[in-house]
């Protein structure tokens, strides 16, 4: 039985994308975990931190300074979590604003609001956000990825 010219044109399109499919799937299957050559160790040239860059840090330091600070894992991802709160926490909340807005980090929780720095995938691991309730109370929680170094006990 002879197929249409349409169904012949379909015919390919189907073969034509499996085959692209199978030759994307089978590239990134090959590709070699390790880097090509020897690391580089030169010192990454940074730009100028923003003015919002200020709230991350003064709730660190708040953190820092109030002891409320612990370490968090979720399999091989090993943080320091920094909790603050009061003023510090406020106005990290507060510069939030817009950014949740645009980005849709913007939640209710448990009588809470929540602004994050990105949108929540799967829970809080690693989220930086903040939350704010009904008493106007704020609290903020900026995570840092230390890799291995926090795998061991006490030191």
């Amino acid at each position: 039985m002879r197929l249409s010219d349409q169904e012949d044109a379909m015919h390919l399109i189907r073969s034509t994308v499996a085959l692209m499919a199978t030759a994307a799937l089978t590239a990134c299957a090959s590709t070699p975990d390790t880097p090509a050559g020897p690391p580089d160790y030169s010192t990454i040239v940074g730009d100028p931190a923003p003015p919002q860059a200020r709230l991350i840090v003064d709730c660190i330091a708040a953190a820092t300074s109030a002891g409320t600070y612990d370490r968090v894992q979720d399999g091989d991802t090993r943080m320091i979590r920094f909790s603050c709160s009061g003023p510090v926490a406020r106005a990290f909340y507060d510069g939030l604003a817009e950014h949740s807005a645009a980005v849709g980090s913007e939640f209710r929780f448990e009588g809470r609001t929540y602004r994050s720095t990105d949108r929540v995938q799967r829970d809080l691991f690693a989220v930086d956000h903040c939350t704010i309730d009904q008493q106007e109370s704020a609290q903020c929680t900026v995570n840092l990825n230390v890799g291995g170094f926090l795998a061991s006990g006490p030191q």
